[in-house]
Parts: C-alpha cells; structure tokens; sequence
C-alpha cells in the first residue's frame, strides 16, 4: 500500500504592474499560429519576476511540483490616454499562459514539445480562474533548483484581430492586471508493507458517535 506525504513550501503570487519588463518594447513579440487568420500579428507579451534571496535557498527534493493554484488575466483593449478609458476589445479566443523551466513530457499542438510549456489556456470571463483540484489539474514536475534560478517567466500569447499588433503604447495598461498564484510542494511516497496482520473486517465499521455524551 502507497501513501502520498504533501509538504507546501511556497506560495507566489505574480502581480503584472511588478513585471521586471514592464516598458520593454522586446518583451513583445510574436509567436506564430497554425490558424488560416493568423497573419504574423505581434501576439505575445513576456514578463519577468525575480525571487529573492529567502525564496532561492529553499531546498526543494526531486519529487517537488507546481500547481497553478489561481490566474486572471483580460482581453486586449487599447488605452485610450486623452479619454482615460479603454477602448474595443481587440483579441479573441482563448489565451494561453506560459511558463518557463518546468521539467517533464510536455507537448501542444502548435509547438511540439519545444518551447515553454503550456500552464492554463481559457477565456477571460471577468473572473479570476480558480484551481478546484490543484492536487491533480494544472500541476507540474518541476527540478530541485526551480527556485535557485532566481526567476520567473512567463509568456501570455493571445489571439489578436487581423492587423492589430501587441505593442507598449496601446496595452501595456491592461497588460498590468495580470494575476498568478502558483503553489510549490514536495511529494513524499512511502509504500507500508503489513506483513502477518489479519485482514480488515469492514463489517464491524460503524459510526464512531456516543449518544450519551459521555453519561453512564
């Protein structure tokens, strides 16, 4: 019998106003779509975060995994700075969030097993997506020294309108609103070997409730 230990050792949340490469044109650019309307628009936008000096000397095992534990992100609209508002949307569909650095087979259609791999893809429905299973969804191997490197990545590639580029000027203001809470664990798995002990009866289960509370 197999018998799974969880140990939490980190929560991080990624806030995308903290972005390290916020007001860097070439954290823009272009990751090609196998789409009959995908016409080379710039369509991806890069952010950057360092860990600090507490965060990089946790030892993480062999066994330790990510999980997306919650993101948020919205549609593209252009910041209008004369009105002060934001302007039409000009994405669609789904949009995908990346990440770099994660260990383990994984593989999307557009990319292969190259590139960084696939965290969350959905719609921005106004909410911030929520894990309801982070034992099992969204959760990935990561190495020992994940946290060691110093930094995070990640990409959000969206789908833009025909003709509308991603640019600095027109969206870095809804770029900011970026959200991403991520929680690291350790995996222990200890197998039990009972040897000689009689088998269990489950007939004799009952609840476990004095109705008496405790009174002879």
């Amino acid at each position: 019998m197999k018998f799974f230990k969880y140990k939490q050792i980190a929560r991080l949340n990624f806030f995308g106003g903290d972005d390290l490469n916020n007001g860097n044109a070439n954290s823009y650019y272009a990751t090609p779509i196998k789409s009959h309307y995908y016409n080379n628009e710039v369509n991806t936008k890069r952010y950057k975060f360092n860990l600090d000096s507490v965060l990089q000397s946790v030892q993480l095992s062999n066994y330790a995994r990510l999980s997306l534990e919650s993101v948020y992100f919205n549609n593209i609209h252009a910041w209008d700075e004369v009105a002060g508002t934001f302007g039409n949307i000009t994405s669609f569909g789904p949009i995908i969030l990346k990440m770099n650095n994660i260990s383990g087979n994984n593989w999307d259609s557009c990319n292969g097993s190259n590139g960084n791999t696939i965290l969350y893809s959905g719609y921005n429905t106004g909410n911030i997506q929520i894990n309801p299973s982070p034992d099992v969804l969204y959760t990935f191997n990561i190495p020992n020294n994940f946290l060691r490197n110093g930094n995070i990545e990640f990409e959000v590639v969206y789908n833009m309108n025909v003709g509308i580029d991603l640019n600095l000027t027109d969206h870095r203001k809804i770029l900011e609103y970026l959200n991403v809470s991520l929680v690291i664990y350790d995996v222990n798995e200890e197998e039990l070997l009972l040897t000689g002990t009689p088998s269990v009866d489950y007939g004799r289960f009952g609840p476990l409730i004095n109705m008496n509370n405790g009174r002879n």
